[in-house]
Protein backbone atom coordinates (compact mmCIF):
# COMPACT_ATOMS: atom_id res chain seq x y z
CA UNK A 1 0.00 0.00 0.00
CA UNK A 2 2.82 2.48 0.85
CA UNK A 3 4.29 2.16 -3.03
CA UNK A 4 0.57 2.76 -4.45
CA UNK A 5 1.35 6.29 -2.24
CA UNK A 6 4.37 6.66 -3.85
CA UNK A 7 3.52 6.33 -7.00
CA UNK A 8 -0.14 8.32 -6.57
CA UNK A 9 2.38 10.90 -5.46
CA UNK A 10 4.77 10.97 -8.10
CA UNK A 11 1.92 10.92 -10.74
CA UNK A 12 0.48 13.88 -9.30
CA UNK A 13 3.66 15.86 -9.30
CA UNK A 14 3.86 14.58 -12.96
CA UNK A 15 0.67 15.78 -13.66
CA UNK A 16 0.97 19.05 -12.28
CA UNK A 17 4.49 20.03 -13.86
CA UNK A 18 2.91 19.14 -17.01
CA UNK A 19 -0.09 21.68 -17.18
CA UNK A 20 2.03 24.34 -15.13
CA UNK A 21 3.28 24.99 -18.53
CA UNK A 22 1.36 27.30 -21.30
CA UNK A 23 1.38 27.92 -24.97
CA UNK A 24 2.07 31.75 -24.02
CA UNK A 25 5.35 30.73 -22.36
CA UNK A 26 6.03 28.91 -25.29
CA UNK A 27 5.85 32.12 -27.69
CA UNK A 28 7.93 34.11 -25.41
CA UNK A 29 10.76 31.86 -25.25
CA UNK A 30 10.71 31.66 -29.17
CA UNK A 31 9.99 35.85 -29.47
CA UNK A 32 6.91 35.34 -31.35
CA UNK A 33 4.42 37.99 -30.24
CA UNK A 34 5.15 38.78 -26.82
CA UNK A 35 7.23 40.80 -24.42
CA UNK A 36 10.20 39.40 -24.35
CA UNK A 37 10.35 39.27 -28.42
CA UNK A 38 11.17 43.23 -28.05
CA UNK A 39 14.16 42.60 -25.81
CA UNK A 40 15.56 39.25 -28.44
CA UNK A 41 14.42 40.56 -31.74
CA UNK A 42 16.07 43.07 -33.90
CA UNK A 43 14.21 42.93 -37.03
CA UNK A 44 10.17 43.90 -36.99
CA UNK A 45 8.19 43.23 -39.72
CA UNK A 46 4.31 45.18 -39.71
CA UNK A 47 1.74 45.05 -42.65
CA UNK A 48 -0.52 48.28 -42.25
CA UNK A 49 -2.09 51.57 -43.40
CA UNK A 50 0.16 54.97 -44.44
CA UNK A 51 -2.04 58.17 -44.11
CA UNK A 52 -0.48 61.20 -46.08
CA UNK A 53 -1.62 64.65 -44.75
CA UNK A 54 -1.56 67.91 -45.78
CA UNK A 55 -2.59 69.53 -49.04
CA UNK A 56 -4.00 66.17 -50.81
CA UNK A 57 -4.92 63.76 -47.62
CA UNK A 58 -4.20 60.14 -49.07
CA UNK A 59 -4.66 56.90 -47.83
CA UNK A 60 -2.42 53.65 -48.79
CA UNK A 61 -3.89 50.37 -47.14
CA UNK A 62 -1.53 46.79 -47.12
CA UNK A 63 1.66 49.05 -46.69
CA UNK A 64 4.73 46.64 -45.20
CA UNK A 65 6.88 48.01 -43.39
CA UNK A 66 10.40 46.99 -41.40
CA UNK A 67 12.83 48.37 -39.16
CA UNK A 68 15.94 46.58 -38.08
CA UNK A 69 17.70 47.53 -35.45
CA UNK A 70 21.46 47.78 -35.28
CA UNK A 71 24.62 48.02 -32.85
CA UNK A 72 24.83 51.57 -30.98
CA UNK A 73 21.06 52.26 -30.66
CA UNK A 74 20.75 52.53 -34.55
CA UNK A 75 18.02 51.45 -36.92
CA UNK A 76 16.91 51.15 -40.46
CA UNK A 77 13.38 51.98 -41.41
CA UNK A 78 11.71 50.14 -44.82
CA UNK A 79 8.89 50.87 -46.09
CA UNK A 80 7.61 49.26 -49.30
CA UNK A 81 4.82 50.37 -51.32
CA UNK A 82 5.15 53.92 -50.90
CA UNK A 83 2.86 56.46 -52.40
CA UNK A 84 2.69 60.36 -51.56
CA UNK A 85 -0.74 60.70 -53.67
CA UNK A 86 -3.78 59.58 -55.54
CA UNK A 87 -1.88 60.50 -58.99
CA UNK A 88 1.35 58.55 -57.99
CA UNK A 89 1.61 56.72 -60.86
CA UNK A 90 4.10 54.31 -59.01
CA UNK A 91 5.16 53.00 -55.65
CA UNK A 92 8.57 53.25 -54.00
CA UNK A 93 10.36 51.61 -51.89
CA UNK A 94 11.75 54.04 -49.24
CA UNK A 95 14.61 53.69 -46.66
CA UNK A 96 15.09 55.66 -43.55
CA UNK A 97 18.63 55.05 -42.02
CA UNK A 98 20.26 56.35 -38.87
CA UNK A 99 17.38 56.34 -36.89
CA UNK A 100 18.32 56.58 -33.20
CA UNK A 101 16.26 53.55 -31.03
CA UNK A 102 15.74 52.95 -27.37
CA UNK A 103 14.79 49.40 -26.12
CA UNK A 104 12.89 48.95 -23.14
CA UNK A 105 10.96 45.19 -21.84
CA UNK A 106 7.71 47.02 -22.93
CA UNK A 107 8.43 48.81 -26.14
CA UNK A 108 11.00 50.26 -28.38
CA UNK A 109 11.10 54.60 -29.41
CA UNK A 110 12.45 55.29 -32.20
CA UNK A 111 13.68 59.34 -33.02
CA UNK A 112 15.54 61.09 -35.39
CA UNK A 113 15.36 64.49 -37.53
CA UNK A 114 17.18 65.52 -40.72
CA UNK A 115 17.37 62.24 -42.04
CA UNK A 116 18.21 61.94 -45.72
CA UNK A 117 15.92 59.18 -46.78
CA UNK A 118 16.74 56.40 -49.98
CA UNK A 119 14.67 55.05 -52.96
CA UNK A 120 16.35 52.66 -55.37
CA UNK A 121 19.67 52.78 -54.01
CA UNK A 122 20.02 56.85 -54.71
CA UNK A 123 19.77 59.63 -51.58
CA UNK A 124 16.61 62.09 -51.77
CA UNK A 125 17.47 65.04 -49.96
CA UNK A 126 14.64 66.79 -51.07
CA UNK A 127 12.42 64.75 -49.16
CA UNK A 128 14.41 65.34 -45.97
CA UNK A 129 13.08 63.15 -43.06
CA UNK A 130 12.35 65.37 -39.96
CA UNK A 131 10.43 65.08 -36.67
CA UNK A 132 10.50 60.93 -36.91
CA UNK A 133 8.98 59.26 -34.27
CA UNK A 134 7.76 55.95 -33.97
CA UNK A 135 6.78 52.86 -30.96
CA UNK A 136 7.45 48.98 -31.55
CA UNK A 137 4.92 47.27 -29.38
CA UNK A 138 4.41 43.42 -28.96
CA UNK A 139 1.59 43.84 -31.78
CA UNK A 140 2.37 47.25 -33.38
CA UNK A 141 4.14 49.35 -34.98
CA UNK A 142 3.30 53.10 -35.31
CA UNK A 143 5.90 56.08 -37.09
CA UNK A 144 5.11 59.72 -38.09
CA UNK A 145 7.44 62.20 -40.00
CA UNK A 146 7.19 64.30 -42.56
CA UNK A 147 9.41 64.00 -46.35
CA UNK A 148 9.99 67.49 -46.79
CA UNK A 149 6.87 69.31 -45.68
CA UNK A 150 4.73 66.03 -46.57
CA UNK A 151 3.37 64.82 -42.76
CA UNK A 152 2.75 61.13 -42.72
CA UNK A 153 1.84 58.48 -40.18
CA UNK A 154 2.30 54.85 -40.72
CA UNK A 155 0.25 52.14 -38.25
CA UNK A 156 1.18 48.58 -38.30
CA UNK A 157 0.40 45.21 -36.83
CA UNK A 158 3.17 42.86 -36.29
CA UNK A 159 3.89 40.13 -38.35
CA UNK A 160 7.51 38.90 -37.43
CA UNK A 161 9.92 39.89 -34.40
CA UNK A 162 12.67 37.56 -35.00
Amino acid sequence: MNGMKKLFFFLLCAALATTACSDSDADDETGQNGTNSLVTASTFKATGRMTVAGNEPFVKEDVNAEVVLGNNQSAEIRIYGVSFSARMPVTIDMVIPNVTYNKTVQQITLTGDNIIPMAGGNAYERYMVSGLQGTITADSLIISNNYSNIPTIYRGKITLAE
